[in-house]
C-alpha cells in the first residue's frame, strides 16, 4: 500500500505537467480566434498550475525580482486607484484584465525543454497564418473590405496580426538556416498581407517600430534597406493601401479628429484626477461632462467607453502614480526581454526572444493610438510572446537577473516620481 502511495505521489506531478502542456497548446492556439475558447483554456491552466505549485511546494513568482517587482507595483497602483475610484465597484470588476499577466507566470513556470517550447511557437505561428488566410480569403479585398478574421473590430485584428508577424519575421531573419525557415517566411506573408488589409493604421504604425527594431538589431546597416522596402510596399499597394496610408498624417481624417477631441478633453479630466485618476471604469460619462459648451455628445467620441491611447488611458484611470508605474512595467517588460536575446545562444530560441522584444516595440507604438492594453486579445498575446520568452530564459541559463550593481531601471522611476511629487507640492 504504501509503494502505491508513492507512485500515486510520483506520477502526479508527472501527470499535472502534460496535463498543463496539453492546455498550453490549446491556450496558445484558441489565443488567435476565440476569447471563450482562451478564457476557458487560461482559466483551467490557472487551476491547474496552483495545484502543481502545491504539490510540488513551489515559488509563486519567477525568480526575476525586478520584472515580480514591476508586475506588483503595477497592480498596487491599479487597487489604490480602485479604492479612490469615482465609482470602485465597476473599477474592482474590471481589474480582472490585471489576471491576464498570469500568462506570463503559467508559462515561464511551465514551460520547458527545446522540444516543447519549439512546438508551442510552431503552434502559435500556424495558427495566426490560417486565421490570417481565411480572414483574408473570407473578406472582399477588391472592394476596399477590411481584414478583420474572426475578431468583431479591425483594430483589434489589425494589432494582433501585426504581433505575430513581428516574431514570425524575427524567426526568419535570426532563427538560422532550414525548411522550417521558409515555412515561417509563408506564414509572415499571409501574416503581414492580412495586416495590411486591415487598414488599421496604429497597427501599421506599431508594426513599422519593430520592422526598425529588428533591422537595427541584425544589422544597423538594414535600417536604411528597411525605409525602402516599406517606400516599396507603399508604392507596389493598391490605391485605398495607399490613400489609407497618406491619410496618417491628415487631421481632417474623422477618426483623427475623434481622437484629438478625446486627448484635449483627457487633459481636463487628468487635472481634476491627477494623483489616483479616476479608477478603472466605462468613460462615457465623465467624459461627457467635461465636453466643451454646445458640444454635439452625441458625435463619436463622447459614445467610447474609452479613449485611444494606452498613456492617456493610465493618466486618466491611475493618475500619476499609476502612470509612473505602467512606465516601469512597460521599461522593465523590454530590458528583460532584452537580457534573454543577448544572453540566449540557440539562434531559434534567440530569434523568438528578439521578435518579442520588436513586438513590445510594436505594441506600445500601437498604443499611442489606440487602447491596446485594454483590448483583451492583442494584450493576450503580448503575455504570451512575453512568458515563452521567460520560459527560453529559463531553459537556456539561469534566469535570475540578480546583480550587485545598482539597477537603473529604478533610478529612472526615483527620478520621475521625485518630478511629479516637486509639481504637487509647488
Amino acid at each position: 500500500m504504501s509503494n502505491l502511495l508513492i507512485k500515486m505521489e510520483k506520477s502526479l506531478p508527472e501527470k499535472l505537467d502534460a496535463s498543463i502542456f496539453v492546455f498550453l497548446l490549446l491556450f496558445i492556439a484558441f489565443s488567435q480566434f476565440t476569447i471563450a475558447g482562451t478564457q476557458s483554456t487560461l482559466g483551467i491552466l490557472f487551476v491547474l498550475w496552483i495545484v502543481k505549485m502545491i504539490v510540488k511546494k513551489q515559488n509563486l513568482f519567477l525568480r526575476i525580482p525586478l520584472l515580480d517587482r514591476a508586475f506588483l507595483i503595477f497592480a498596487a497602483a491599479c487597487i489604490v486607484a480602485t479604492i479612490f475610484s469615482i465609482k470602485p465597484a465597476e473599477s474592482l470588476v474590471n481589474l480582472k484584465n490585471l489576471l491576464l499577466i498570469a500568462v506570463v507566470y503559467i508559462l515561464g513556470l511551465n514551460l520547458s525543454g527545446k522540444k516543447n517550447i519549439s512546438l508551442v511557437i510552431d503552434v502559435f505561428v500556424a495558427t495566426s497564418a490560417v486565421i490570417a488566410a481565411f480572414g483574408l480569403l473570407t473578406t472582399d479585398l477588391m472592394g476596399g473590405a477590411r481584414v478583420r478574421a474572426l475578431q468583431s473590430v479591425t483594430m483589434t485584428w489589425g494589432a494582433m496580426s501585426a504581433l505575430c508577424a513581428l516574431v514570425t519575421l524575427s524567426m526568419v531573419l535570426f532563427g538560422g538556416k532550414g525548411r522550417r525557415r521558409w515555412l515561417y517566411l509563408l506564414a509572415f506573408g499571409v501574416q503581414f498581407s492580412s495586416m495590411l488589409f486591415s487598414y488599421v493604421r496604429g497597427a501599421w504604425m506599431g508594426f513599422i517600430a519593430g520592422i526598425l527594431v529588428l533591422a537595427f538589431l541584425k544589422n544597423k546597416l538594414l535600417v536604411l534597406a528597411a525605409f525602402i522596402v516599406l517606400i516599396l510596399v507603399f508604392v507596389a499597394a493598391p490605391e485605398s493601401v495607399q490613400n489609407r496610408i497618406s491619410s496618417i498624417t491628415d487631421l481632417n481624417v474623422n477618426s483623427t479628429r475623434v481622437r484629438l477631441v478625446q486627448w484635449s478633453n483627457a487633459v481636463k479630466i487628468f487635472q481634476d484626477y491627477p494623483v489616483t485618476g479616476v479608477g478603472w471604469i466605462d468613460l462615457n460619462e465623465i467624459h461627457r461632462a467635461y465636453a466643451p459648451f454646445g458640444a454635439d455628445l452625441s458625435r463619436h467620441e463622447y459614445n467610447i467607453g474609452h479613449f485611444h491611447n494606452n498613456y492617456i488611458m493610465f493618466l486618466i484611470y491611475l493618475g500619476s502614480v499609476g502612470f509612473l508605474a505602467a512606465l516601469f512595467m512597460i521599461f522593465t517588460l523590454f530590458q528583460i526581454v532584452y537580457k534573454i536575446y543577448r544572453r540566449v545562444e540557440n539562434r531559434f530560441l534567440q530569434s523568438w526572444a528578439v521578435g518579442t522584444f520588436a513586438a513590445l516595440a510594436c505594441f506600445w507604438v500601437n498604443g499611442l493610438f489606440d487602447w491596446t492594453f485594454g483590448d483583451a486579445e492583442p494584450a493576450t498575446l503580448l503575455w504570451i510572446l512575453v512568458g515563452i520568452s521567460v520560459a527560453i530564459g529559463f531553459e537556456a541559463f539561469d534566469m535570475k537577473f540578480t546583480t550587485d550593481k545598482p539597477d537603473w531601471s529604478h533610478f529612472f522611476l526615483f527620478v520621475v516620481w521625485r518630478k511629479i511629487r516637486k509639481s504637487f507640492t509647488k
